[in-house]
This record gives C-alpha cells, sequence and structure tokens, in this order.
C-alpha cells in the first residue's frame, strides 16, 4: 500500500530525487527490518521505481551502536540496505574535531570515491561548508580517538620526538611511538594536526640511501 502511495505520488510531481528518512518509519509494524528477505523485498520495488521513473531514491537509515570494524556494518537493520545500495554515504561526527561533520563515500559501484567533506552548523544553526578532510569513513564509523589519547600523541611529538625540531625518520618515530603505547593512526593524526610534513631526504655514506623523514 505505500509503496502504491509512492508511486502516484513520483507519477504526479515527477522528481529528480526522492528521499525517505528514516527508511525504518516506513516499513510498517509487521516487516522486520532485520530480515533479509523483507528488506529485500521493499528495496527491489523501489529500485523498480527508480529505474520506471528515472529518479534518484536516498534511503537514510540511522547509524548502530556498534563502534569499530567495517564501515558497512555500522547501519540499522538488515545488510541488504547497504548491498542493495549503488552508492552509500555514510555521515558522523569528525573524531580529530567534533565541531565538523563529516560525509563520506561509504560504497561506490558506479565512481570513483568522492572525498570525504566537512561542515559544521553555527550558533544560528546557519550551514557552513568547511571543506575536504582527510577523515576517513572508518574514522567516522570507529568515533575515533579520545581526547586523551590525542593529547598524548601530541606531547609525545613537541617533547619526546621532536625536541630539537630536526627532522626524524617517519619509521623511526612511528616505531618510538608504538613502543611508548600510542597507535599508529593516532600519531600520524596528531602530526598533521602540528602542521607537519613528509619529505624525502638523501642520506651521505657509502651507498648513500634515501628515506621519508617527518620535519
Amino acid at each position: 500500500e505505500g509503496l502504491e502511495g509512492l508511486e502516484l505520488a513520483i507519477r504526479a510531481c515527477k522528481p529528480d530525487t526522492v528521499i525517505i528518512d528514516p527508511i525504518v518509519s516506513y516499513l510498517g509494524p509487521d516487516m522486520d527490518m532485520n530480515r533479509s528477505n523483507e528488506v529485500r523485498h521493499v528495496l527491489a520495488a523501489l529500485v523498480k521505481l527508480a529505474d520506471q521513473y528515472e529518479c534518484t531514491i536516498i534511503v537514510v537509515r540511522h547509524l548502530n551502536k556498534n563502534k569499530g570494524g567495517d564501515a558497512s556494518y555500522r547501519g540499522m537493520g538488515s545488510q541488504d540496505f547497504f548491498n542493495a545500495a549503488r552508492s552509500v554515504l555514510l555521515m558522523g561526527l569528525d573524531p580529530i574535531d567534533p565541531d565538523n561533520i563529516v560525509l563520506t563515500h561509504s560504497k561506490h559501484n558506479l565512481s570513483r570515491p568522492g572525498p570525504s567533506l566537512a561542515f559544521q552548523f553555527n550558533d544560528k544553526d546557519e550551514f557552513i561548508f568547511v571543506g575536504e578532510t582527510e577523515v576517513t569513513k572508518e574514522d567516522v564509523a570507529s568515533g575515533y580517538a579520545i581526547t586523551s589519547d590525542r593529547s598524548g600523541a601530541l606531547l609525545f611529538l613537541v617533547k619526546e620526538a621532536f625536541p630539537s625540531g630536526e627532522p626524524r625518520s617517519s619509521k623511526e618515530v612511528i616505531d618510538a611511538a608504538k613502543e611508548a603505547g600510542h597507535e599508529q593512526r593516532t600519531i600520524q593524526r596528531a602530526f598533521k594536526e602540528l602542521g607537519g610534513d613528509t619529505v624525502r631526504l638523501y642520506t651521505q655514506g657509502r651507498r648513500g640511501v634515501t628515506g621519508w623523514h617527518w620535519i
């Protein structure tokens, strides 16, 4: 019944885009959103409508509470919601700067992955586009970086890794950080936050070698 009503609305309005937000609110009380066979029936009908009326149908679903792991499994309900889509976007707080909300490309069957984009809402609830960010879908899905971890990594880089400010081998710094109990990803992000750069330096010697250094 609901699908028939949706088709009538699409036929009458001829929209380019249809947004169902959130999808679970329109599934009906007798449908189990965790059962693949039931979900697949509804999604197949939506795909048919999109093809028939040449429109894009965007389905919104909320995240579950299982932080970490594969970003494709963070959505509520059956995995068929993810599998049936041609493109999936994942949105959540920036784990490094919680003032930012980040939109990442979690699945992209028909295109190259798009860049992660950050935005904010100010005190007046006005939308502010921040720009591209290096935050990944896994970062958003995992809710990365407890403040104490981030602060500890920053302190390690300033006080121990670069006390004199001289360039150091990136491998050497990461190995030392791991020995001090810091995660590699945490250290790499803290280094970027400090405005660090990576360069290739030539080392004098009998064999003369190059290596990546952090400065």
